[in-house]
């Protein structure tokens, strides 16, 4: 039986096709536009920046980060109503993940690091996952023996129950 290809979009070259066509649609569409369209400059930044750390590259993982800070700087500058702090705090993780990436430990711990004290009503499930995968990619052979990226893990494990 043969396989049917990867949809266009899940493609490197796809992803950024379609992260594209939304930034150039959402120029053009009118305040009021329903349902995925509705969503705030700051929701598609979330968007944009969690898609791009699942891409391979330095490019993708330097967009992500801008993608994912400016989301957490436009939430943090709206309202209290506005704010959406869980996204805010994965777009954190995002923004780490893509230190991670880019094999920038310092840069990823300063970041998660807020995350790493949150009470237990505070994490959700999404966290603890995403958190888990920026804990495997800290633990490629590139980080062994630094001690930033250790202490990071065991943080993590001991944040997600070991897991």
């Amino acid at each position: 039986m043969r396989r049917s290809a990867s949809p266009t979009w899940a493609t490197p070259g796809g992803a950024y096709a379609s992260l594209n066509l939304a930034e150039h649609a959402r120029e053009h569409v009118g305040a009021d536009a329903p349902g995925l369209f509705g969503f705030s400059v700051a929701k598609q930044s979330y968007y944009t920046g969690s898609s791009l750390i699942w891409l391979d590259g330095d490019q993708d993982a330097r967009r992500a980060i801008v993608s994912a800070t400016s989301a957490i700087t436009a939430w943090r500058a709206a309202p209290p109503e506005e704010r959406a702090l869980k996204d805010e705090r994965l777009a954190q993780v995002y923004v780490a993940t893509a230190h991670a990436l880019l094999r920038d430990v310092e840069g990823a711990a300063e970041t998660v690091r807020p995350l790493l004290s949150l009470s237990g009503e505070e994490r959700i499930s999404w966290i603890g996952k995403r958190m888990g995968r920026l804990a495997d990619l800290l633990s490629d052979p590139h980080y062994r023996g630094n001690h930033t990226a250790a202490e990071l893990i065991v943080a993590i494990r001991d944040l997600s129950g070991g897991v």
